[in-house]
């Protein structure tokens, strides 16, 4: 067995150690008794262990293989490329007690949920099955000329304006928190519960899920949810083959009464570490005041309480992570995926593995740690993934790495549904648009970078978050009852119900119009995909007039058909742009009027006052 040398981070003493299962723990330098966590420096192999029985909400119908197939409006299926599936494999397989299993069970779903919905960047892993061809549906060509559908990397400055964060709080706090936690969700449930609330339109998306989650939170918080303000949940790897362990932090609303928070914690006092902790079935608790109480397991009880006001030693790249969060937003999830993947086996049924363990491939070798948060706002939903990039890779490398499978989720999200049957209308309804909504959510991506992260912020109309949530839990759950690998027949040209329709038919077609600071390719390329209809724009002919493609569109129209949005593009102070209609072409090209003179084009609309 080789021995595994760590320098102590304080005075770079070499520690010597055999049990690689002592990663992730606390040890003390023998020489300065510093106290730090055991990270190895070098590439660490990893080794699944395999739990037969993992829990967590799944969909429980068996794969269909009926030959019958029906073709969503607008798809195409033509394959233009592949998608293939990876499953975890299990290295061995070490048992530990029933008991100790269950706690980490629920861990599961919360990934499942926030995996799903993290702005949908990996959302396609839910469809991969072996190989899967791809294709380009109509309409997913708007701007593609001109800046080739691609999110712009921003290498110097800060983000625009637009995509300026909605809160401005203090990162979030590792008070109470034992040692070694590489898995943290922070939540503001009081926000998240409110009745008739956008968070509440986000949990009733998320269906089943939602509701677990809702359950979960009394159970492990001992609080409902609506009492909550701020709540932290954080795992501990522990020895291999066993399931993490929780250590929960809760911030209540409102002061309640010392006899209440007893009665909720229950337990037997145990007064031997500095301050009262009360310990019931293998659980410690410990009450910092009338608002804020900590609960863990009994054997991290002191880490729990030398956390009071302080903090334990934290994995460096969750510590370097942390200083980039917010407490104020609504929901943040830090984690390495490296201890992810280590403790899959808890995190996933068999059903969930491939979407947890490609999920966390998404990001690559070369992600160390990842925060992404959300933010709910009356006109936007805002997204914010910030990845921690390793030593040996340039955050510039990452950063144009992630940005291009971004790019490429669109058209693996398409290559998937095709295949797809779902028996309900609504079902059917969302799902086919679940391709067009993740090509948008790329459009309006951005991104930077410093020298060890890479941030990719997205900002949507409000409903964006949870057509999302809802449209990736459908895709899943059709997808465990999709035949990925029967023949598709091919479709001409002409039998889809949008390619019979003209242009003009097309664009009388109904859709949802609420821009807030939306760039302008962006509005244009989301009214050609909710039409059906290919949209370009003559970069050079705006340029001439003063114009760019990321002039910020902020209007909501409501629900109204693709010709009146394109009238709010083209009126003062943007007047001197109009569409033409090229035949030859059969798209609709956004341009100036003096351009479209010069050319000879027919203007097909353009503002009149």
């Amino acid at each position: 067995m080789s021995i595994l040398q760590i320098p102590c981070p304080a005075c770079r003493q070499v520690l010597k150690i055999r049990d690689r299962s002592l990663l992730g723990r606390k040890a003390k330098c023998p020489k300065c008794s510093h106290a730090f966590v055991l990270e190895e420096t070098d590439e660490v192999e990893l080794q699944l262990a395999a739990n037969p029985n993992p829990v967590a909400w799944a969909p429980t119908s068996t794969p269909r293989t009926s030959p019958e197939t029906q073709a969503f409006p607008g798809i195409s299926t033509i394959p233009t490329s592949t998608v293939t599936s990876t499953t975890s494999t299990a290295a061995g397989r070490l048992r530990d007690s029933q008991k100790r299993r269950s706690k980490g069970r629920w861990l599961s779903v919360l990934l499942g949920v926030f995996v799903l919905g993290a702005g949908g960047g990996v959302g396609y892993y839910i469809f991969t099955q072996p190989k899967i061809p791809a294709a380009n549906p109509a309409g997913f060509a708007a701007s593609a000329a001109t800046h080739d559908a691609k999110p712009t990397a921003f290498d110097a400055g800060p983000l625009p304006a637009a995509l300026a964060s909605p809160t401005a709080g203090e990162p979030i706090s590792m008070e109470l928190l034992p040692a070694g936690v590489r898995t943290l969700l922070h939540l503001r449930p009081a926000e998240l519960w409110v009745p008739q609330s956008q968070g509440e339109d986000l949990r009733y998306s998320l269906g089943p899920l939602g509701e677990f989650l809702d359950q979960q939170i009394q159970l492990q918080a001992r609080a409902a949810p609506a009492d909550i303000e701020e709540l932290v949940f954080a795992w501990i790897p522990g020895t291999r083959g066993t399931a993490p362990s929780l250590a929960v932090v809760v911030h209540l609303k409102e002061e309640a009464k010392k006899s209440e928070l007893l009665d909720r914690l229950g337990g037997e006092l145990i007064d031997t570490f500095g301050h009262p902790v009360y310990v019931s079935n293998d659980r410690a608790a410990c009450i910092v005041n009338l608002k804020t109480y900590a609960i863990c397991p009994e054997f991290m009880a002191e880490e729990m309480v030398n956390a009071i006001r302080g903090q334990n030693p934290q994995p460096t790249g969750m510590e370097g992570l942390l200083e980039e969060t917010d407490r104020q937003r609504h929901m943040t999830l830090l984690f390495e995926p490296t201890a992810v993947l280590l403790d899959s086996d808890f995190m996933a049924t068999e059903l969930a593995q491939p979407l947890l363990k490609q999920g966390m491939d998404w990001f690559g070798d070369d992600a160390e740690t990842v925060a992404w948060s959300f933010h709910l706002q009356p006109d936007r939903f805002y997204s914010d993934l910030t990845v921690r990039n390793t030593t040996n890779v340039r955050a510039a490398s990452l950063e144009e790495l992630l940005l291009q499978r971004l790019q490429a989720l669109p058209d693996d999200v398409l290559g998937a549904v095709k295949y797809m049957q779902p028996r309900q209308e609504g079902m059917r309804q969302l799902i086919g648009r679940f391709p067009a909504m993740t090509k948008v959510l790329s459009l309006a991506t951005r991104s930077e970078h410093g020298p060890r992260s890479v941030r990719l912020v997205t900002s949507l109309p409000a409903k964006a978050g949870p057509n999302l949530a809802l449209g990736s839990l459908f895709a899943w759950d059709e997808g465990t009852r999709t035949d990925y690998t029967r023949q598709l027949t091919p479709t001409s040209p002409g039998t889809s119900p949008t390619t019979n329709l003209s242009i003009a038919d097309r664009l009388q077609k109904k859709l949802e119009v609420d821009f807030r600071r939306t760039p302008l390719y962006e509005a244009v390329g989301y009214i050609g995909s909710e039409t059906g209809v290919t949209f370009d724009i003559d970069g050079d002919a705006l340029k001439l007039a003063g114009y760019t493609q990321n002039m910020e569109q902020s209007y909501n129209l409501g629900e109204v058909s693709g010709l009146r949005a394109m009238q709010e593009v083209v009126k003062p102070p943007r007047d001197k742009m109009c569409f033409v209609l090229d035949e030859a072409k059969n798209l609709v090209l956004l341009t100036t009027l003096p351009a479209a003179e010069q050319k000879g084009l027919k203007v097909m609309l353009q503002f009149q006052p």
